[in-house]
């Protein structure tokens, strides 16, 4: 989900308010993402042309979209390996916020929203607004993801730190041998369980 909400050119629409549809300078309506837009004749995703201006909200999303993938990864890719190495808790807790830091920076991609290419006035001065679209919604159930995997690695402990809930029976027999005085004998066997 958290790659798919920046990877591809439809993260939001981008309502471009004319009477005039100009196909060139970004000057129309169309699906935009993170890093290209949607060609509204072909449906082709492409790179933002090179002279678009890129503003600081638009780099900040795109740092966070990366940042989100590096610590949501890197923390999913441990808790992965966790049933075959041992995590301290210190160690497991750490995961955890690191899942939360992949929440908060998912969260953070909104800020494609508020750059240029939402907001304003485009460079023909026809005023330009933005929805959200699959991308934006994929970027909601990942932030929601993150934060209850974060919160459930939180509040746990390691698998090797858990309370053992299966109980182990110990078996004790007793045997007891008794002669009656007419020379029978009589052997008595006592089982018992304890809980260890």
């Amino acid at each position: 989900l958290s790659n798919a909400s920046s990877d591809w050119c439809d993260f939001a629409y981008r309502n471009v308010d004319s009477t005039t549809s100009s196909k060139i300078d970004m000057e129309y309506s169309t699906q935009v993402g993170i890093w290209g837009f949607e060609n509204p004749n072909s449906n082709v995703c492409y790179y933002y042309p090179s002279d678009f201006p890129i503003d600081s909200y638009l780099k900040a999303s795109r740092w966070f979209s990366q940042m989100a993938l590096g610590f949501g990864g890197t923390a999913v890719f441990l808790l992965l390996m966790s049933s075959c190495c041992h995590h301290t808790k210190s160690q497991w807790k750490c995961f955890g916020i690191f899942l939360m830091m992949a929440c908060l920076f998912q969260g953070l991609e909104f800020l494609i929203l508020s750059s240029n290419l939402c907001t304003g006035l485009t460079g023909k001065g026809m005023s330009v607004s933005c929805e959200i679209r699959r991308g934006g919604k994929f970027c909601i159930a990942a932030v929601v993801f993150w934060f209850v995997s974060g919160m459930a690695v939180l509040r746990s402990d390691p698998l090797d730190l858990r309370p053992n809930t299966q109980q182990r029976n110990v078996e004790n027999v007793t045997t007891t041998e008794e002669v009656r005085p007419d020379g029978t004998r009589v052997i008595n066997t006592t089982t018992t369980y304890e809980y260890a």
